[in-house]
């Protein structure tokens, strides 16, 4: 029988405003805690309604170091950068950027959103690149939803594979550093597993519902997030009477000094000084024109 990680963190993500203003909820990097190494950053956007016309983004802005993975829980998101990209993507599915060694971007709300007005959901988690692939080339894929493998853990616990491998297979979303993103859907009462590969970093945040994760039952609502401690080979949740929607989120530590300033995380300072001469030199590109119609 498996050994179950233990919750040794876990409280109620802040809410804030990013882009231009819409409403996020940001677990870390904060004043409780600075990552889940490898990831920098974690992002809840929304949930918020909107009417036609009422949903907002970001304007365009600069990256380097990283990878961002989005997530659509409900809305859609759509992608441009500066080397000529561009997507949407809907509920189910996911965007995979590689700023690597620099690229500017910009994302707005779907065209259906903004026309027909609705709910937007999605997580955007920020995921560190290794000292060595720092200045990788920079990248682009959207994965629409019926790409995502779907994994049935036990009677009303169903698994959607965001990134990684699982129980078999194997998902479209394959990050540079290596990760196990877990979509855990729970029906009432019902319970299930995610197992975490050895010497890998841990975390819950619970999307809608309720229940009670680790293994010592630690009750987490809507919103809540929970670190696990490094000792244990799975994750195990139930859900309460409402049902619980909770990502499993983990990845290999890179152990690697970080440096970050705003939209640049490099492993030194002086590489952030130099990332800022770059943007403003115009060496990450800009985005073009949006088209008249």
């Amino acid at each position: 029988m498996s050994q179950e990680r233990k919750v040794v963190l876990n409280y109620e993500a802040p809410e804030g405003r990013e882009g231009e203003g819409f409403v996020v909820h940001r677990p870390f990097p904060g004043p409780r805690l600075s990552l889940v190494d490898p990831l920098l950053l974690f992002d809840e956007m929304g949930p918020s309604d909107h009417g036609p016309g009422e949903a907002i983004g970001t304007a365009p802005h600069p990256h380097r170091g990283f990878e961002t993975l989005t997530y659509v829980i409900a809305g859609g998101i759509a992608h441009r950068d500066s080397f000529d990209n561009q997507g949407v993507v809907h509920a189910g599915g996911a965007q995979q950027m590689t700023t690597g060694a620099g690229i500017v971007h910009e994302e707005k709300p779907s065209d259906a959103l903004l026309r027909d007005g609705g709910r937007m959901h999605a997580i955007q988690m920020w995921i560190n690149l290794p000292r060595d692939q720092k200045m990788m080339a920079p990248g682009y894929r959207d994965i629409p939803a019926e790409q995502i493998p779907e994994i049935v853990l036990g009677e009303g616990a169903l698994a959607r594979l965001v990134s990684g491998e699982m129980a078999g297979q194997t998902s479209p979303v394959q990050t540079v550093v290596p990760t196990r993103i877990v979509d855990l859907h729970l029906e009432a009462s019902a319970s299930g597993a995610v197992p975490i590969p050895e010497g890998w970093n841990a975390m819950a945040f619970v999307v809608a519902g309720s229940g009670r994760v680790g293994n010592n039952q630690t009750a987490l609502e809507r919103g809540h997030f929970a670190l696990f401690g490094n000792d244990g080979e799975t994750v195990p949740a139930s859900a309460g009477e409402d049902g619980m929607r909770v990502l499993i989120v983990s990845g290999q530590p890179l152990s690697e000094p970080v440096s970050r300033y705003g939209p640049f995380v490099m492993n030194e300072p002086e590489e952030i000084e130099q990332a800022i001469r770059d943007f403003q030199a115009g060496k990450m590109g800009a985005i073009k024109p949006r088209e008249m119609a």
